[in-house]
């Protein structure tokens, strides 16, 4: 009997790495796009914010995706920057791009290392950030735990579909929950994790109640003002209303266009949402 039991334990921590490799493929076959079809702003590309630029938009795109998800977002002062290859990833570059697959420590440092290059470039005093989904953790980290000593400054961070709470998606929290409350999940973790790594950290980092997720600081970074774009139909990051840690301005799409239907991977396609983004790092909030 308990030798079932542990099977059956073992299966239950398989099939979480298992649905964590399910999310990849299935953002991967929404989000990632040929190189050959990234005619979205660049950094360094023909739409990058050049030497005049006094406000720059910085756009991070999703988890599994590319600066391709960032087209129709035109602009002179709009640079759409990656981070976050992985190792098999990298395979795939140039054919396929998909990024935000490595932790979100080391996409954080990439990204504050691309915020620097383009106040450099443009001589800007700050940037605005548009960011959707695990991109928006990846700033917030890299605005609290800068790398290259104070944090780059950021004026506004609009984030699009924000997983400040993580994914219950496939029920994966419920299962970790579960093998924390039993005291196999650090075990099973320790031995499965390094299959999973190569492919995706930062998927198991976004699960609702990840370690990552638990120590996560709630408050937005200093001087740096937070504005949350969610959607009641997002269908991925957790309950998108209640999510938004104190301090941060959210604007549900469905009070503006109750009509509005849009799902996380819709978000920086749909034209709604651009408007009130953009509009959002030129108001500075007033």
């Amino acid at each position: 009997m308990r030798a079932g039991r542990e099977r059956g334990h073992r299966s239950t921590a398989s099939g979480w790495y298992t649905a964590l490799g399910a999310i990849l493929t299935a953002v991967v076959a929404v989000s990632a796009a040929p190189a050959s079809a990234r005619t979205g702003p660049d950094d360094g590309g023909p739409n990058g914010a050049g030497p005049h630029c006094a406000r720059p938009v910085v756009a991070v795109h999703d988890l599994g995706s590319s600066a391709a998800e960032w087209v129709g977002w035109t602009g002179p002062c709009v640079i759409a920057v990656e981070y976050g290859a992985g190792p098999v990833t990298r395979v795939l570059d140039p054919a396929v791009r998909v990024g935000g697959v490595a932790s979100i420590e080391e996409s954080a440092a990439e990204i504050e290392a691309k915020i620097a290059a383009i106040l450099d470039r443009t001589g800007a005093d700050a940037v605005d950030v548009v960011a959707r989904g695990v991109g928006a953790l990846v700033v917030h980290h890299a605005l609290t735990h800068p790398v290259r000593g104070a944090a780059q400054p950021v004026r506004t961070l609009v984030s699009l579909g924000p997983l400040w709470a993580g994914t219950e998606l496939l029920g994966l929290a419920a299962v970790a929950d579960v093998n924390r409350r039993i005291g196999i999940y650090d075990a099973l973790a320790a031995v499965e994790r390094p299959l999973v790594a190569p492919f995706c950290v930062s998927c198991g980092q976004v699960v609702a109640r990840s370690s990552f997720l638990r120590a996560v600081s709630p408050d937005p970074a200093p001087g740096v003002r937070y504005v949350d774009i969610v959607s009641t139909t997002d269908g991925i990051a957790a309950p998108a209303t209640d999510a938004a840690p104190h301090g941060r301005r959210v604007v549900v799409l469905q009070d503006v266009d109750p009509t509005s239907t849009v799902d996380h991977g819709g978000l920086t396609g749909d034209a709604g949402v651009r408007r009130l983004a953009l509009d959002e790092t030129r108001s500075g909030g007033r």
